[in-house]
This record gives C-alpha cells, structure tokens and sequence, in this order.
C-alpha cells in the first residue's frame, strides 16, 4: 500500500543533485579533462623513465611484424610517399601538415601509420593529440570540433597532421588558412602495387600489363592484399575486383524519357539532348 504522506530521503535527493552536477561538469570539461589526465600520466611515465624507455618501447614495437595488410601498406605509402614532408612532425616542431588521401578509407590507416612513427613522449600516450582524421570528428558541427583540437594542440607548439580527403569541404577555413604544408596523395599505381606484395611475399614477380588498383578504395586493396598470402590470389582478387568496379560504373541508366519524378529537371535533360543531338548531326 502506497503511503501518500512518504517523505523524499534527503540522503537520496542530495546524491541525485551530486550526480547531476558531476554530469553537467563532465559534459562542459571533456578537453579540459582529458589534458589533465594526459598531463598527470605523462609526469607519472617522466618519473618512472627517466632516461626515455618510453621511447625505446615504441621503436620495438615499430619493428616488430605487422600484423594486417592495412597496417603494412599504410606503413609502405607513408614511407616511400612522405618521408620528407614528416620530419618536421616527428621533430616535434610546431607545424601543421595537410595530407589529402584519394578517399576517406585511407585517412585513419594513414593517421595510425603517422602516430606509429612519431616518438611517444610518455609510456602512456598514444600520439592521438597529433593527428586529426574524419573518424575523430562528431556527427553533429564536425567543424567546430577540427577548429578547436586543431588551434588548441597549435598553439601549444604541438606538430599536427589533418589526414582529410576532400579537405576544403571537411576542413574550416580557418584550419585551412594555418596549414603549413598540402600534400595530396594519389591513389596506388600498378608498380606500387606489385612492390607491396613483393615486399610482403619476398618475391620477383612480373608486373601485369592490365590496370589493378585503379578506382578501387584503401580498403578493397587490403581485402585482396593479405598477409601470410601468395602473389597469384593476390593479384586474381585485385583483378575481380577491378573488373567488378568497371562493371558498376558501366550499368546502363534507364532512358531519361522512361524516368517519372524528376519534373522540370526531365523536361531541361530532353531538351537539352536533343540540341546536341541537332548540334552533332
């Protein structure tokens, strides 16, 4: 039986009034949080290793086998395509670099690749405060987030690294403006190609005369490179793939007259074709 007159336990209310504070203090304190907690485990790791084993621990790691295809080949392109454009990053200078990869698959691969490279300053860090790709970003005002982390970690004196395909979209323009250095990466060519998988098969293999790679994205590469794999079904699945890629782009449209919906967009299309259809006979 419910008793009308039951008094609230002030014990209670007081802890959901606590509670609701600390929410509220987490919701507004996000960054300023994490850079504690990064700040405290940083002094925590100097402490502890003092003469850089922090350090040591990252380049073993560095040479140890990689363990996917997307990892290797992001390592093979950051290296054989932007050695030089990162020594200011891995010097730990205060610049901001600009990579414009062929699509969106490649901007984390590519991220990760750069992060691994750079010197961990603490046992504890993972260098993620130094690359900015479109996984970090939210949903909802993506560019207010590149803004803030990317001037926040710039005017520190932190190097930077926006790995972004299509960046004067995905990028603000005040980002834009304080880039030092643009990069644009083309996508792989057939050599490169075949060099990966020499390099992971340790074999001489002969490159084919048929386009592999062309317009298929990161991630359709690693799926049909793999590791612990041999050159012949490496090279058969790049080319089911680009034949099914070819075939996509080739599917027939219906004809523009048999099309229902499109309003005055149809009638401008017609009228349209049929003066070039005048203009060329």
């Amino acid at each position: 039986m419910t008793n009308q007159n039951h008094k609230p336990d002030p014990d209670a209310t007081q802890a959901d009034d606590v509670e609701d504070d600390v929410d509220a203090g987490q919701t507004t304190n996000d960054t300023d949080g994490s850079d504690d907690i990064e700040d405290v485990l940083e002094a925590a790791s100097d402490h502890c290793f003092p003469d850089g084993d922090a350090d040591q621990d990252g380049d073993e790691e560095a040479g140890k086998p990689h363990k996917s295809s997307q990892a290797l080949i992001a390592d093979w392109i950051v290296n054989q395509r932007l050695g030089d454009r990162l020594k200011p990053i891995l010097d730990k200078k205060p610049h901001c670099l600009l990579i414009e990869p062929p699509d969106a698959t490649w901007c984390e691969p590519i991220s990760r690749a750069i992060r691994g490279q750079i010197p961990n300053h603490s046992l504890f860090s993972r260098n993620s405060e130094y690359t900015i790709t479109p996984d970090d970003c939210p949903s909802r005002r993506p560019h207010a987030y590149i803004r803030e982390k990317a001037i926040s970690s710039l005017s520190r004196g932190n190097p930077l690294v926006l790995v972004f395909n299509n960046a004067h979209a995905n990028i603000p323009p005040e980002v834009m403006a304080v880039v030092d250095e643009h990069v644009q990466l083309s996508p792989l060519t057939n050599l490169e190609a075949i060099a990966i998988i020499e390099g992971m098969t340790k074999t001489c293999i002969p490159i084919p005369s048929e386009d592999l790679v062309s317009g298929l994205s990161f991630e359709q590469i690693c799926g049909a490179i793999r590791i612990n794999d041999t050159p012949t079904p490496m090279i058969n699945r790049l080319r089911a793939m680009r034949k099914m890629a070819s075939q996509t782009k080739a599917i027939a449209a219906p004809p523009l007259d048999d099309m229902v919906g499109y309003g005055e967009a149809k009638e401008w299309g017609l009228r349209l074709a049929r003066e070039i259809d005048g203009t060329v006979t």
